[in-house]
């Protein structure tokens, strides 16, 4: 929790982003491993595949691995991601490779707000 103290919101989901991307975090964090398919688009096939819980700020990372069932080079934007599927608090979304060829896969980024326990 000292990590984030003084970062503004923003700033910490673009933190927890980068630390997903390279694959490094801090030994608070939980982390679990999924294999979950979530259904966005007919010509992807999208799995959660990590979720990384960072207690004591609120915030939570969902990685998805993204592949293209397509025939054809598609895109893969942000906004896919936001829909009630992948979560109802959505703060944040990074997607790393928009472009994909057939067979082709990318990671993309989901940061939600955990719900406030009450």
């Amino acid at each position: 929790m000292a990590h984030y103290q003084k970062m503004p919101l923003e700033k910490q989901a673009l933190q927890i982003i980068r630390e997903a991307y390279n694959g490094t975090y801090p030994p608070s964090y939980r982390i679990s491993q999924s294999t979950r398919t979530v259904s966005l688009a007919p010509q992807l096939e999208t799995k959660l595949i990590q979720v990384v819980d960072v207690d004591g700020v609120g915030l939570r990372l969902n990685k998805y691995l993204v592949k293209s069932l397509a025939l054809k080079e598609i895109e893969v934007d942000e906004k896919l991601f936001l829909s009630s599927p992948i979560s109802q608090s959505i703060f944040a979304v990074a997607v790393e490779n928009h472009r994909l060829h057939p067979g082709q896969s990318t990671q993309a980024f989901v940061v939600d707000q955990k719900e406030r326990e009450q």
